[in-house]
């Protein structure tokens, strides 16, 4: 009796653990089902770019900027909704400045453009402002110390007659 009770425990505690390991082996496989598949979206956006002749370091903007995007969330940018990519963009503009959002914007519109064509409002209507700012002034002690510390005699005379003719 002790022996079948023995080799009862066991089977059931083998089925036990054959379960958990096939429902954790079903988890495995969906996950990596679904980073292929965002695999192959990042490679048909990468494509897409290279397609409108965006340049490298441009490419690289973009496709980080979507993927920032889809780790926010969680999820494919293919399965986001046009609210939860205005939340998203009125976040990141209140974090940073306009001119680090223009690749964020451009990237996000590309990709919701031609990659995964959607026709949503909110990125037609968004719009970056563009920023001007003043370069900075030296004081004129300040120019007469970087004027001091050129090193050849036709340098400093040249940035001394260019300073004084204003």
């Amino acid at each position: 009796v002790r022996s079948l009770l023995c080799l009862l425990t066991n089977s059931l505690l083998k089925h036990s653990l054959l379960k958990h390991s096939l429902l954790k082996h079903s988890r495995l496989v969906k996950k990596v089902a679904s980073q292929t598949g965002a695999l192959q979206l990042a490679q048909k956006f990468r494509e897409d770019l290279t397609l409108d002749g965006k340049r490298p370091s441009s490419i690289d903007a973009y496709l980080a900027a979507v993927a920032h995007l889809a780790e926010h969330y969680r999820q494919t940018p293919d399965r986001l909704s046009e609210q939860q990519v205005r939340q998203y963009l009125l976040q990141r503009g209140q974090e940073l400045k306009p001119n680090s959002m223009r690749p964020i914007v451009g990237g996000i519109k590309f990709f919701y453009r031609a990659t995964v064509p959607r026709e949503w409002k909110t990125l037609r209507a968004i719009r970056i402002p563009k920023t001007r700012t003043l370069p900075a002034v030296l004081t004129a002690e300040r120019v007469w110390q970087l004027i001091e510390a050129t090193r050849t005699t036709y340098l400093q005379t040249f940035f001394r007659v260019a300073f004084t003719c204003g």
